[in-house]
C-alpha cells in the first residue's frame, strides 16, 4: 500500500457517517471536563477550555467538531505537552502518531461561538440540540459517543448559575478558601 493510500482522507465539513463509525470504533470511555468565562458583558466572547479524556486501542487519530474561525482556537494540548493540529473543515484534527495507546487526554483552549448560546443582557442559555454543541465547544459531536461531563461556569457576581446535574462546589469571588 503506497503512503497516499495510507493518509487519512480529510474531515468534510460536519460529521459524516464515515466519521461517526471511525471515532465510534476507535474511541472508548469518553469524558469532558468542561469550563466556560462568562463576561457580563454581551459582546465580550465566552471563553473556555475543554479536557476531552478517552481511550484508543491503538494510536488514532482524534477529529473534534469546532466549526469556528482557526483564531478561536488559543491552545490544543495533548497529555499537557502543546501539539500540532491541523483546522480544517470545522474541525481540529490530531494526527494519529501524536497519540497513544491507552488513556490520552487532550485540551483545547478557545473562545465560544455564539451559535448554540442564547445570549441576552442578562442572561444565557444553551441549545445543544444534536448537533449544536460544537458551536460552543471542541467536542465528539454525535449521539453514539456518550460521555461523562464535569462543567465549571465562572459567571458574573449578580447572576446565577443553573444546570441539569447536581451541584458539586460553589465558589465566590473574594471568599477565602
Amino acid at each position: 500500500m503506497s503512503l497516499a493510500a495510507a493518509a487519512p482522507v480529510s474531515p468534510a465539513p460536519g460529521v459524516s457517517e464515515a466519521l461517526a463509525r471511525e471515532r465510534a470504533a476507535a474511541i472508548k470511555d469518553l469524558r469532558y471536563t468542561v469550563t466556560f468565562v462568562i463576561p457580563a458583558a454581551r459582546s465580550a466572547p465566552v471563553r473556555g477550555s475543554v479536557t476531552v479524556r478517552f481511550t484508543l486501542a491503538a494510536p488514532h487519530r482524534v477529529v473534534l467538531d469546532f466549526p469556528q474561525p482557526r483564531e478561536s482556537v488559543q491552545a490544543v494540548r495533548l497529555a499537557g505537552a502543546p501539539v500540532d493540529a491541523v483546522f480544517e473543515n470545522g474541525h481540529i484534527v490530531v494526527a494519529a502518531p501524536q497519540t497513544r495507546t491507552g488513556l490520552n487526554e487532550l485540551t483545547v483552549d478557545f473562545a465560544a461561538g455564539d451559535e448554540s448560546l442564547n445570549r441576552s443582557d442578562e442572561f444565557l442559555y444553551s441549545l445543544f440540540v444534536p448537533a449544536r454543541a460544537q458551536f460552543a465547544f471542541p467536542c465528539f459531536d454525535q449521539p453514539d459517543l456518550k460521555a461523562r461531563y464535569q462543567l465549571t461556569l465562572e459567571v458574573p457576581t449578580d447572576w446565577q448559575a443553573i444546570a441539569n446535574g447536581a451541584e458539586t462546589t460553589r465558589e465566590t469571588a473574594g471568599a477565602s478558601h
